[in-house]
């Protein structure tokens, strides 16, 4: 009797949810402790709920729960691991033919007409089958769970405090508040003039009126926002396997490495207030912006589904030309600037704002990386020739966004030195510097200048690296004694 139990349960096609359950907490447990629990979760809804919709559209041509079910996993499967099948094929297939769209989508369509016509025609059940998919995902996701409980139990370990995040206590030291406003691709003025004889004294002489150092020949240490983040922000230099294939494993890497980093952790210990205005989430204060239906987050698990690849190479025909789809252009092409106008108005508002606790502030406004949302004259950019732009990437319009850019500095720094009420210390800084159409070294040379409301001295060699620019403050404002690390660059190039 209980056989018969057991062989129902078997033949039920719970493998369509099982599924669905696996390559989420797959990609959970691979991206452990920098995805939330909450955003699979709501991931693992959406993926559910499409695949019952799925099977209840095949159900209106079959009639059979378990035919409909076969079908729609078929297609989910496809959705799940589009990516890492084509990825294969192309590493297997040197031409490249069989990697194509032109030859994947085509043949998948024929593969999906043969199993709904097989399906169709079967006299026979799919219990058989039924039962052989619900015990392998079974098995799989256990071996899922003893890998993400191995993870979660090393991940403790390795994030218990330990004294290398903490700093000593320091009695009479200022704590200052501190800004660190990253401006994403901004070029330093020497590189600027250096490659397209771009004149940028407004803002250089703006700087020094104001009592800023301004590091000339200033360099970032990778070419990638996130890798280039965690390692300004944890002073150290980054573990990469392969600079020149990084893959979505080294870029959730860098995210975990961003929100447990090393500046924050010691700044909280001296009693300092945490304030995230970025685009990435920092340990107990998340991103103040969200990009997409998904969650950001998930992005790491969903970046190899056939939609999300579909989305990646070929999503900008939607967005120009023949193809265009007008209403879903302007929306998705303006998700940037409603970002830094929110990033942008946050620190202004926190600016004025009183604290009792000294605070570091972290904003991260995507500007002048594209899209180019501003002209030379500081005027909208037509939205036909702002999506012709993104494509472009050309060196004059990412000049051209630099006149609001700058204003938009001016703004923030006005505010911040204005309506500061404890000693103040702004650091000014790119991620990275232009990276489109130009020599290598200059894909580093970036924006950095420092202000200091209390001291008129330069701390700050003119030739220092972002790996160096918290090492350097913090000996300066609380007595440390962090040697200086050699300021190399790393080139990176993504799989």
């Amino acid at each position: 009797m209980r056989q018969d139990k057991l062989n129902k349960i078997l033949q039920k096609p719970i493998f369509l949810v099982l599924l669905t359950v696996f390559f989420v907490l797959h990609g959970y447990t691979e991206n452990f402790d920098v995805i939330p629990v909450a955003d699979s979760l709501y991931l693992l809804g959406v993926y559910i709920a499409a695949s019952i919709l799925v099977c209840w559209l095949f159900w209106l041509f079959y009639h059979d729960v378990g035919k409909s079910a076969i079908m729609s996993f078929a297609i989910m499967a496809f959705q799940f691991f589009f990516g890492s099948l084509q990825d294969t094929l192309k590493a297997g297939f040197a031409q490249g033919f069989f990697s194509r769209y032109s030859f994947l989508l085509p043949f998948f369509l024929v593969v999906f007409l043969l199993i709904i016509v097989g399906l169709r025609r079967r006299k026979n059940g799919v219990a058989r089958v039924s039962a052989y998919l619900n015990v392998l995902f079974a098995l799989l996701i256990l071996i899922d769970l003893v890998w993400l409980a191995d993870k979660a139990l090393s991940t403790y370990d390795r994030n218990r405090p330990t004294s290398s995040h903490n700093i000593a206590s320091c009695d009479t030291c200022a704590r200052p508040d501190i800004y660190f406003l990253l401006f994403d691709e901004y070029s330093s003025s020497t590189a600027l003039r250096e490659l397209w004889n771009y004149d940028n004294d407004d803002l250089d002489n703006f700087l020094r009126q104001k009592g800023f150092s301004i590091q000339a020949y200033s360099r970032s240490n990778y070419n990638f926002t996130p890798f280039s983040i965690a390692s300004t922000l944890n002073m150290d230099y980054l573990d990469i396997p392969n600079p020149r294939a990084c893959t979505v494993k080294d870029y959730s890497a860098c995210v975990s490495s961003i929100r447990n980093n090393r500046i924050c952790s010691m700044l909280e210990a001296l009693g300092y207030e945490i304030v995230n205005y970025s685009i990435f989430d920092l340990d107990k204060n998340p991103s103040p912006v969200v990009e997409d239906f998904l969650p950001l987050k998930t992005k790491l698990i969903t970046s190899q589904t056939f939609l999300s690849r579909i989305r990646k190479d070929l999503f900008y025909h939607l967005l120009t030309g023949k193809f265009e789809i007008p209403w879903l252009s302007s929306d998705l092409i303006y998700t940037t600037y409603h970002n830094n106008e929110k990033i942008i108005n946050a620190t202004l508002k926190e600016s004025m704002s009183v604290s009792v606790k000294p605070k570091f502030v972290y904003s991260h406004i995507e500007m002048p990386h594209p899209p180019f949302y501003y002209s030379q004259d500081r005027k909208q950019t037509d939205r036909n020739v702002l999506v012709e732009e993104n494509n472009k990437l050309s060196p004059s319009s990412y000049l051209g966004y630099l006149p609001k850019t700058n204003l938009v500095i001016k703004q923030l720094v006005n505010s911040i030195i204005t309506n500061a009420k404890r000693p103040v210390v702004i650091i000014l800084m790119g991620d990275h510097g232009f990276r489109t159409r130009q020599p290598e070294p200059y894909h580093f040379r970036n924006q950095n200048a420092v202000y200091t409301s209390f001291s008129t001295d330069n701390w700050f060699d003119p030739n220092i690296s972002n790996v160096n620019e918290f090492r350097v403050l913090s000996n300066h404002l609380f007595q440390t004694s962090f040697s200086l690390l050699k300021d190399s660059t790393v080139f990176l190039r993504d799989k």
